[in-house]
């Protein structure tokens, strides 16, 4: 991604109904959002949960959390409010990013954020808006520049986590490495 945004810094990179994301301007606010992640001691081991419909903020999101060193794991809003609160307890998120768009989570997800929180394992929540780079202008201009260097991340690293239905019914994390993402 970083190679093909100097190459290509003002092509479009990520389109929706709401908005158009360049190369250059995804790169910019993942670095921010990256710095932010890592300034609350999110890096590499950790995971942040990305609340969202799918739209062109997503891969704001993605980006961030993966330039952060961290795994992500996406979160549907239209799943059960039950589910999702049994993917965020296998998941064990230390940060929580929800574009706006997808709404408040339910009380029982929400409840769910709360206990985390007061027991100190969820440490960074942050609402993204939805749309393009202009929404974002406000947020990003108060999240800290990118400092230099990036997390060492390998090949069998998790990146991100995808949740299956499980035979029982009970939904079942898969781990997925940065090398097969390569």
């Amino acid at each position: 991604f970083a190679a093909r945004a100097a190459l290509h810094p003002d092509r479009p990179a990520a389109v929706d109904a709401e908005g158009t994301w360049t190369y250059g301007e995804l790169r910019a606010a993942a670095g921010r959002l990256a710095a932010w992640l890592r300034a609350g001691g999110i890096g590499p081991g950790d995971c942040v949960a990305i609340y969202a419909h799918r739209s062109a903020p997503v891969v704001w999101a993605v980006l961030g959390v993966l330039k952060a060193g961290a795994a992500f794991v996406l979160l549907d809003p239209a799943y059960p409010p039950a589910r999702l609160a049994m993917m965020v307890d296998l998941a064990a998120p230390r940060g929580w990013l929800e574009v706006s768009a997808a709404g408040a989570p339910a009380a029982e997800l929400e409840a769910k954020l709360r206990d985390l929180a007061a027991a100190g394992r969820l440490v960074r929540r942050l609402s993204l808006p939805g749309g393009g780079p202009e929404g974002a202008r406000p947020l990003l201009a108060t999240l800290p520049e990118p400092g230099a260097g990036l997390p060492a991340v390998g090949p069998d690293d998790v990146a991100l986590i995808a949740f299956t239905s499980g035979s029982t019914g009970v939904p079942k994390g898969i781990l997925g490495r940065h090398g097969p993402l390569t």
